[in-house]
């Protein structure tokens, strides 16, 4: 039976053509089926067990553009309603440092005349410093 199931998965692959990770997820139910089918003594042995996956190709993981993804930080700026401006900032804010993205962090930004004023902005615990326009 385990030959019945090589030639399932082949001609899935080959003349049906779906996906290898579909095929794959297919085995792993059938290997369970197969057996919960062994353990209620309704088959001898598992046919699905000495199958093995088929190679999947590692895709690299989409990223969006920088400039998208810009827009998307600063787009609670533009909301109105004060409620629903604080939930998406906080929203914002949450999901920054799950997604990798450095967050801003607190900004010392000297006022024009000021001792220090650079004409950037530093922000605490780097030594980062961004330009101001105006």
């Amino acid at each position: 039976m385990t030959r019945d199931v090589r030639h399932w998965q082949q001609y899935r692959q080959q003349v049906a053509g779906v996906s290898p990770k579909t095929i794959n997820r297919n085995l792993v139910s059938l290997r369970r089926f197969c057996q919960w089918a062994v353990d209620q003594k309704l088959l001898p042995d598992n046919p699905a067990t000495g199958v093995q996956e088929l190679h999947q190709e590692k895709l690299l993981p989409r990223f969006l553009p920088e400039k998208a993804v810009d827009t998307l930080l600063r787009a609670p700026r533009t909301i109105k309603d004060s409620r629903l401006r604080l939930r998406d900032q906080a929203l914002r804010d949450w999901y920054m440092p799950v997604s990798g993205r450095k967050k801003c962090g607190t900004c010392n930004t000297p006022r024009e005349g000021e001792e220090g004023a650079t004409g950037a902005a530093s922000f605490r615990g780097t030594s980062n410093a961004a330009p101001i326009s105006r």
